[in-house]
């Protein structure tokens, strides 16, 4: 069987240095994958988080962020890559603080192909006595519960029946009981940006820590900009109960809303795949985009009432317009007390809520396109009063509308 592959991203400002360093050498052959790319060392820094690569190959001098900041932000969030740096000449004093950092290797350019091929396969050398000495003596469980989350994502991306075998022998060997019988679960930040991956990071410990409340076993992983995790547990209701709680609490340290959609219960590596797509598909169910919630694969469509889904409808089309919960009770032919108390038990929140959070949720993309004034956004959206817009958008996001565009505008030239 094909041995697993180490993974590797770069992180070099100029770019045809870094197509150099990415296809020059034929990583595939040494059994490295490259995973990323960076231009800066603060989208290093960023992917790092994200894809935790094995290896991380990285320029010294960038703009942002240098090598040396970006490693010691890695170093101080506890990720534990391979770090190998490349400085021009007479920078070694600026890069003190790469090495002190625990960095692998320290290249001075010009790098030939093979210092560079080299550096790396002594990385890769490296990670495996340490990753053997961590399952022969069973200790610091991190880096177990790390090596967890590279299989699950190993398992999102299955396309061959080939790797099936040694997926799985590492799935007993790490004790993922999960594999062999659970749910998968998706959760989704409504419109995620970069800066949202911590929000992730921090959802992923509140549900961590909801499961061994609930003593039910699960791993985790980030995957595209969203949380995955398998659960071992058959029972829903003790599931839904553990993931509410996490919620409620992820929902007190941030106005960001989060979906979360459960797979049906599945046995096997084999379906891990299946089951991330189910999760997926009930996560971004049209309703579950205005609050935090739990969603059960097969149970989406019966789990709320027409009146509601179609009060939901009415708001996301036509929120532009005067609406009240009287004008929309009036439509459905209902009571306005009925409504709310049908949207409060149902959706836990209010009807004013879930108007507010559509109209600012527009009036983002709007500020995005850059096509508009404040003013004429706040139109837009409903909202006749610019001064009251701003109020209202400061208190869902933050930021005024004119700091919220000229945020968006840094981050933009910042990619």
């Amino acid at each position: 069987m094909e041995e697993m592959k180490r993974t590797m991203l770069i992180v070099e400002d100029e770019p045809l240095a870094r197509l150099g360093l990415k296809t020059t050498i034929p990583w595939e052959k040494h059994g490295i994958r490259i995973v990323g790319e960076a231009r800066n060392g603060e989208e290093g820094f960023q992917k790092a988080l994200e894809l935790k690569p094995d290896i991380i190959l990285s320029d010294l001098k960038m703009p942002r962020m240098d090598g040396a900041e970006m490693i010691k932000a890695l170093r101080e969030r506890g990720n534990q890559s391979e770090i190998i740096i490349l400085s021009g000449y007479g920078e070694f004093e600026y890069a003190r603080t790469a090495i002190e950092a625990n960095v692998a290797s320290y290249l001075l350019k010009p790098v030939s192909n093979e210092q560079l091929i080299d550096a790396v396969l002594k990385s890769c050398s490296r990670l495996e006595e340490k990753e053997r000495s961590l399952l022969a003596r069973g200790v610091l469980q991190t880096s177990r519960e790390e090596m967890k989350r590279k299989l699950v994502r190993s398992l999102i991306r299955l396309e061959s029946l080939d790797a099936l075998p040694e997926i799985e022998r590492q799935a007993q060997a790490l004790g993922l009981p999960a594999v062999q019988e659970g749910r998968f679960l998706i959760g989704i930040l409504d419109e995620p940006t970069k800066e949202d991956q911590e929000e992730l990071s921090y959802l992923e410990e509140e549900i961590e820590e909801a499961f061994r409340f609930s003593e039910i076993p699960c791993t985790s992983g980030i995957y595209h900009q969203k949380l995955a995790l398998i659960a071992g547990a058959k029972d829903i209701e003790r599931l839904e109960k553990a993931i509410q709680r996490a919620l409620e609490r992820y929902e007190k340290r941030t106005k960001l809303t989060c979906s979360i959609g459960i797979s049906a219960p599945f046995e096997g590596a084999l379906r891990v795949h299946e089951a991330y797509e189910e999760a997926k598909s009930v996560a971004t169910n049209g309703l579950m985009k205005f609050v935090n919630s739990v969603q059960i694969h097969n149970e989406a469509s019966s789990r709320y009432t027409p009146n509601l889904i179609r009060a939901v409808e009415i708001i996301d089309k036509e929120y532009m317009k005067p609406l009240s919960v009287s004008l929309v009770a009036e439509r459905l032919n209902v009571s306005p007390s009925y409504l709310m108390h049908l949207i409060q038990r149902e959706l836990r929140t209010t009807f004013n809520s879930l108007l507010t959070k559509t109209r600012i949720r527009e009036a983002e993309t709007l500020l995005r396109s850059g096509k508009y004034r404040v003013n004429e956004v706040a139109y837009k959206v409903g909202y006749g009063d610019e001064k009251y817009f701003t109020e209202v958008f400061k208190k869902q996001t933050g930021k005024t509308p004119s700091q919220y565009m000229k945020w968006e505008n840094e981050r933009k030239d910042g990619n």
